[in-house]
């Protein structure tokens, strides 16, 4: 079994191409949060089957003030391709299949900027377009027109008015489904290539924006879908990958390591372990969520409750691209979100602490704390099939807002329940075939 690494770059960290710049931990945090927001409208926006989504008006280009499929992504990863090793930049996206680029030759004005050039398929030996006759063309993952195999991504985000004051605007690719090699690090001797990886070699690009950035050459997908790279490697790397997020309130984020295969490190923490239960056809990776804990309190929700039904939005999934972690409040008509921040509030109630008339950055639930208050803070736990305890520690379950000496419980409400990066701090993720494991450890910074 072969094994690589990728160096992943946090939107906040300096290095990233999606840097704002110098940011107080406030803006920070609310970056975060719009990040959270906008791929949230993302998800639901491929998972939905309504007309509605299907057929969303699209906003003049000339009327869109803000990044619209820049706010969907949270870390950047940086690889080669070709036989001349082109380094480009990607946006990683866990629900997502295809890797694509922007390939010449790509006539304005269905181009976008990027500072180092769009990668030339023409100066590559290694690159060659995919047949018709692949499994990958013959069923329906694309589509054979004039005898060349295309594909057409649709993206979503939105801005302005419209249903839940969000309108939909659509961003897409299209392009021919082609084949390359791609060359990663490794930390077993230098670098590992892949031959015959499937991306698209984009050349026509609507409404796709990094915002100020023109360093974003495109997408590396990462879920199950059969076209993303995890599961083109799946006979190499048994289907394996892992990462662990230090802390997300630090100034300066140092890379997360995203380790495939054999790359990835040992443990000497307890690893626990539950299996995934996406539904057939759906590319996120859902978990059998039992229940959840408030401190000791089990709230004990009805077994079902998180059930996935991807086209109804319910269910509950982890994704390391939302920064902050959503529950839903209609999970199958239960506000969850509603009874896990009513049981955090009886308790600091209970122990009289004075609820804040400021809830900064979209967060409900916060109280002042002008003394030490960190004995009073509470845990949450995750309760996933048959017996897997995730443990969020009370500092990583709540922002503290230092310019307003308030502190949150850092959930927000949404249609979707997902465990997100935040709660995911000094955690050792592995994503194993069909399990995932997990385990308590400190993430370097």
């Amino acid at each position: 079994m072969a094994g690589f690494s990728l160096s992943l770059i946090p939107a906040d960290s300096p290095r990233s191409p999606l840097y704002f710049g110098n940011l107080t931990k406030h803006e920070r945090m609310q970056r975060l949060i719009n990040i959270t927001q906008a791929r949230l409208r993302y998800i639901r926006h491929k998972t939905s089957s309504s007309s509605s989504s299907r057929n969303a008006t699209s906003t003049k280009p000339d009327t869109i003030r803000c990044p619209m499929i820049r706010d969907i992504f949270y870390f950047a990863a940086h690889v080669n391709i070709g036989s001349n090793n082109w380094g480009l930049n990607l946006l990683l996206d866990t629900g997502g299949g295809l890797i694509w680029t922007q390939c010449e030759p790509c006539t304005p004005p269905n181009c976008f900027t990027i500072s180092y050039g769009n990668f030339d398929p023409r100066n590559s030996t290694t690159y060659s377009k995919l047949p018709c006759s692949h499994a990958f063309c013959r069923g329906g993952l694309y589509d054979c027109v004039n005898n060349e195999c295309v594909y057409n991504i649709d993206y979503g985000s939105g801005i302005g008015g419209g249903e839940g004051g969000f309108e939909t605007i659509r961003g897409s690719t299209k392009g021919v489904a082609s084949l390359e090699r791609f060359t990663f690090d490794s930390t077993e001797g230098g670098p590992i290539y892949f031959d015959g990886i499937v991306f698209g070699c984009s050349n026509d690009s609507e409404n796709v924006e990094w915002g100020d950035s023109h360093d974003i050459a495109g997408i590396l997908g990462l879920s199950f879908s059969p076209d993303s790279l995890l599961s083109q490697l799946d006979d190499r790397i048994g289907r394996k990958f892992s990462y662990c997020i230090p802390s997300m309130d630090e100034e300066i984020q140092n890379d997360v390591i995203l380790n495939f295969g054999n790359d990835i490190p040992t443990t000497t923490r307890r690893l626990q372990s539950t299996q995934f239960i996406t539904p057939q056809g759906s590319h996120y990776f859902y978990l059998n969520l039992l229940d959840i804990s408030v401190g000791s309190k089990r709230l004990g929700f009805r077994p079902g409750l998180f059930n996935p039904n991807d086209e109804q939005g319910e269910g509950f999934f982890i994704d390391s691209g939302a920064p902050v972690t959503v529950l839903d409040d209609d999970a199958y008509g239960v506000d969850v979100y509603k009874e896990v921040i009513d049981a955090f509030e009886q308790h600091y109630n209970y122990h009289g602490l004075v609820k804040s008339s400021i809830a900064p950055l979209g967060f409900e639930l916060c109280y002042e704390h002008t003394h030490d208050i960190q004995d009073l803070l509470l845990t949450m736990t995750f309760h996933f099939y048959p017996r897997a305890e995730y443990v969020v520690h009370s500092l990583d379950g709540h922002y503290f807002d230092d310019l307003n000496g308030v502190f949150c419980v850092a959930i927000l409400r949404g249609g979707r329940s997902m465990l997100g990066a935040y709660h995911q701090q000094n955690k050792r993720i592995i994503y194993n075939g069909a399990f995932l494991q997990f385990a308590t450890e400190d993430c370097p910074n």
